[in-house]
């Protein structure tokens, strides 16, 4: 979900960090 967290990284910011970990 790197794409939808270049668009959108304020909203996928907690979901980014959930898929990281």
């Amino acid at each position: 979900n790197l794409l939808l967290t270049r668009k959108k990284p304020r909203f996928f910011q907690e979901q980014k960090n959930f898929e990281y970990n």
